[in-house]
């Protein structure tokens, strides 16, 4: 596009220099003027003077004579100039002698000119005196000048001075807009032309001449920067394209990944207009997701479920108007195929593409969800049942407990065990007792009220609570009585199992509450004790708990202190009792047994004791304890020199000590910290440990007996099963309980199991300890035996450390 001439920058400097050489020249010529008419006037002045001081003499000469010939004369001779038009002489009583005058001259184009600068008549008059003497005047001369004619030779001069600066300046103005068009227009024009043929969004390499470039003046720096801004430019699209190029890949990536995330994703405007989907949403409403990019959300889900879709809107409504981004916990959502799922939403608020939307994550937790249920109902309900456990009976008995106070009503607790049930499952396996168990729940939970809970604690152990039976203790005694006395008739139903008709009992225990406690801890041991004061009276029957049965309760949790108190308190210590060789006489070993020296009632029997601490779990600590001090005792012998390589000592193992995890390790680290061979320690367990669980339990002794530590079973012959079990346990030693002993040598079926297990252990390569040798006739009916060792009265009963180190000694001297 092309410049027009007076937009031309070199045109327009030239008219701004014009007009400010012709507002310069006008000043300057004004001052000139100004100045010249100054000099002109002045000059006119001196020029009247001078023309005055001539006729001056005459003029006099004529007033003083009063001879109007001269007179005549000095005017005539005055008229001859142009520029004055009349002139008098009069003497001193205004008698004129001599006057002259002319019309003045016609008004030319400057006489305004003339009136602007000398306004009214131009007059010069002059006082005629006698010898210059002025004190004495008689006469004038008075000389009346023409103005327009007396400024002519300035008005000229005004005309040469304008006429020159205007033709001054005009010749000024072309040569200016030459040297602007030359130096300043055609270079910036040939710029324009090559910026208007430069694409800014592709320069193609096209830059100003280098000529240009290095002119070293104002526009050579201009076309330098013009060039490095195309350079620059060219760099940016470069880089630009670049970027785009990446942007691009990494939108796609963008979008690959989100279409991969498991979430429903999408982002809606204020009218539900869905703007982005991912696939997982257009997934969830088996659609394409570019059809749902251009249609309402709202519309879709309305056809589904409308309420679900109302519930969305109003929280997408708050999040636009509030500005604050909004979470909708678990809530449901249909599918297009009518399933419901589970999700959180999360709402915030999302500028896209300059529009306010709501960008909606939903994760859909149904699986979660349900893991969560089925965690709960693992946490709170019975796996093989589909009954209460223990926690969430404590829960509800807690609730019933406080319903009750505050009704004055009476409830409750009946503490079920079936009878003989580990019979069950020792001769029929676990599957059949899991079904007897089904069984049994079915029918105590059939036979009860909406309002009674129907737990179970584990094994073959149930809880009912039967709430608000009355406020009359009678009352409510009665009716649970009928409850109890019904629930054992229903257990006691015959019913299919595995072929065969199998029929249950149990024993019941009956605690009521608040009466007998308002704790619910209390109340289940109450129950627990009533239950087994009913197995004690002869199974398949209820009783009801009784004072006196919280006494021994009391007396149980007082034991269970004590002991605490002996256990921080060390208050056990260490019994041996010798294990002797049958032929040799001598002691091979010991059997190391537990006391406890009570501070008040002195040394406690461990009949009293040994089952508190099982019931309470402080077996645990006090077997680790007794092991590590058996191995320390073995150490200090051995230090002393009193105590034998091949010798041992035996320790008894709790069951529950036994099914610790940690069971093995524990040993294994009280030997490494005292120094002791694995060969000096010898564990005895019972039947009923590997009963309980015989897998795990000949896995553990196989890992004991790989180090070298012997395995005893104590007491053979009185669990269930035993042989089933012996040719599969891992065992060094059978000891044969005392039951057996006692009587061998005058019961002949004594003397027949024993000699039956004599024979056994030869067979299987074990050897045997005779426990409960109280007399010589014992004696001597094992020493024609192959028993090994023997243990007992006769020898000895169990010793204190200090003297069992005594017995040693006498060993070693021997």
């Amino acid at each position: 596009m092309g410049v027009s001439f007076k937009n031309k920058i070199s045109t327009r400097l030239a008219k701004q220099t014009v007009a400010i050489a012709f507002l310069l020249g006008a000043l300057l010529s004004s001052l000139q003027v100004y100045l010249d008419y100054q000099n002109h006037g002045s000059s006119f002045d001196q020029n009247i003077e001078q023309l005055l001081s001539v006729s001056l003499g005459s003029a006099s000469r004529s007033v003083r004579t009063l001879d109007n010939n001269l007179a005549e004369e000095v005017v005539n001779g005055l008229m001859h100039y142009e520029f004055i038009h009349e002139v008098q002489i009069v003497d001193d009583l205004g008698v004129v002698l001599a006057e002259s005058e002319r019309a003045l001259a016609p008004h030319s184009s400057t006489y305004w000119i003339t009136e602007w600068l000398e306004p009214g008549e131009k007059t010069y008059v002059h006082q005629l005196s006698v010898d210059q003497d002025q004190s004495s005047q008689f006469g004038q001369l008075i000389i009346g000048i023409d103005k327009d004619v007396a400024l002519g030779p300035f008005y000229q001069r005004l005309v040469y001075v304008v006429s020159s600066g205007f033709i001054r300046n005009m010749l000024l103005a072309l040569i200016l807009f030459y040297v602007f068009y030359a130096m300043l227009t055609a270079p910036m024009t040939r710029v324009a032309q090559v910026m208007r043929r430069v694409n800014p969004l592709a320069p193609g390499g096209i830059r100003l001449s280098k000529a240009l470039v290095n002119r070293g003046d104002e526009l050579g720096a201009i076309a330098g920067v013009t060039n490095e801004f195309f350079q620059t430019i060219e760099e940016s699209i470069k880089e630009r394209e670049a970027s785009d190029n990446k942007l691009s890949d990494s939108l796609k990536q963008t979008r690959q990944i989100i279409d991969n995330v498991p979430h429903q994703i999408c982002a809606r405007n204020k009218d539900g207009q869905l703007l982005f989907v991912n696939q997982a949403i257009a997934d969830f409403y088996n659609m394409d997701a570019k059809t749902m990019e251009s249609v309402s959300y709202f519309d879709i889900h309305d056809r589904i479920h409308k309420e679900e879709s109302q519930e969305i809107q109003i929280a997408d409504q708050q999040v636009l108007s509030t500005g604050q981004p909004y979470f909708m916990p678990d809530h449901a959502i249909t599918d297009c195929d009518g399933n419901l799922h589970y999700v959180q939403t999360s709402l915030v608020p999302f500028q896209y593409f300059g529009e306010d939307t709501v960008l909606a994550v939903s994760v859909d937790i149904t699986e979660r969800k349900a893991a969560e249920e089925k965690v709960i109902e693992l946490a709170f309900y019975d796996s093989l049942t589909g009954l209460p456990n223990r926690n969430l009976l404590i829960d509800r008995m807690n609730l019933e407990m406080k319903r009750a106070e505050r009704h004055n009503s009476i409830g409750a607790l009946l503490f079920i065990d079936l009878d003989n049930f580990k019979a069950v499952n020792d001769s029929f396996g676990h599957a059949v007792g899991d079904q007897v168990l089904q069984h049994v729940a079915t029918q105590l939970k059939g036979s009860l009220r909406a309002v009674d809970t129907v737990a179970r604690l584990g094994g073959d152990e149930f809880l009912i609570i039967i709430p608000e039976l009355s406020s009359d203790l009678l009352e409510a005694k009665s009716r649970a009585k009928d409850i109890a006395t019904m629930l054992t008739e229903k257990i006691a139903t015959p019913f299919f199992v595995k072929n065969r008709d199998w029929v249950a009992s149990a024993s019941i225990g009956v605690a009521m509450y608040p009466v007998d406690c308002n704790d619910v801890s209390e109340v289940m041991r109450f129950a627990d004790t009533a239950m087994y004061e009913a197995k004690k009276q002869g199974r398949s029957q209820h009783v009801f708990f009784e004072s006196d049965m919280a006494s021994r309760v009391e007396l149980a949790y007082s034991l269970e202190n004590e002991l605490r108190q002996a256990v921080s308190q060390q208050q056990f210590f260490l019994v041996f009792q010798p294990q002797v060789g049958v032929q040799e006489g001598v002691i091979q070993g010991a059997e190391v047994l537990i006391r406890w020296r009570h501070p008040e009632r002195g040394v406690v029997p461990p009949f009293e004791f040994i089952p508190v601490l099982e019931s309470s779990g402080l077996i645990q600590e006090v077997g680790k304890w007794l092991i590590f001090e058996s191995c320390q005792c073995i150490r200090d012998w051995q230090n002393q020199g009193l105590w034998q390589e091949d010798a041992w000592l035996s320790v008894n193992v709790s069951p529950n000590q036994f099914y610790n995890p940690s069971f093995v390790d524990d040993v294994l680290a009280a030997l490494k910290i005292t120094g002791v061979k694995p060969e000096c320690l010898e564990l005895e367990i019972t039947e009923g440990i590997v009963i309980g669980d015989t897998e795990n339990t000949i896995k553990k002794l196989q890992k004991l007996r790989s180090h070298g530590i012997r395995v005893a079973m104590d007491d053979f012959g009185t669990g269930y099963s035993s042989l089933s079990y012996l040719k599969r346990i891992p065992l060094d030693v059978l000891k044969i309980d005392q039951s057996f002993v006692r009587d061998v040598t005058v019961d002949k079926t004594d003397k027949a199991i024993v000699e039956a297990i004599l024979a056994m252990s030869i067979s299987l390569d074990l050897e045997v300890v005779a426990e409960g040798i109280e007399t010589k006739e014992h004696y001597l009916f094992f020493k024609g035996t192959r028993c090994h060792r023997y243990q007992g009265y006769l020898y000895s009963p169990p010793v204190e450390a200090s003297f069992f180190k005594e017995m040693l000694k006498e060993i070693v001297v021997a």
